[in-house]
């Protein structure tokens, strides 16, 4: 089964100059727009190593907030959710033993496993791997 991203706002939340972007071992997800608020997007991608590393882009307009995953498994599932105009929240769905080695990177170098936030203001994100 191939890894998923799914990503959505909720109701309410103008998503017009939102994006998500993938890389990693095998695959390339270029910068995608969110669709109208209160809706799941999602992709199936297919990695090339299992467990996989990949980094994660998240956009709103010109602003970037970038995170890493390392230790995931290709039937893993990340779903993201836009709960304000600059905030997200996301969390793992592992099928398979990565979920004791996921480890999350963020962009000015906080790293951890569990749930972990990053920021790049004016964006945040807290993920739970």
């Amino acid at each position: 089964m191939p890894f998923r991203l799914s990503w959505g706002a909720l109701p309410g939340i103008v998503t017009a100059s939102l994006g998500v972007g993938a890389e990693g071992s095998g695959f390339t997800l270029t910068r995608t727009p969110f669709g109208p608020p209160g809706t799941i997007l999602d992709r199936l991608l297919q990695p090339s190593l299992d467990p996989f590393n990949f980094r994660l882009f998240l956009f709103n307009g010109n602003d970037r907030l970038d995170v890493d995953f390392s230790g995931i498994g290709q039937d893993d599932i990340l779903s993201l959710v836009l709960v304000q105009p600059n905030a997200f929240v996301g969390s793992f769905f592992h099928q398979g033993a990565a979920a004791t080695s996921c480890t999350i990177t963020c962009s000015d170098g906080t790293q951890g496993q569990g749930c972990v936030t990053c920021r790049d203001p004016p964006m945040i994100i807290k993920v739970c791997c």
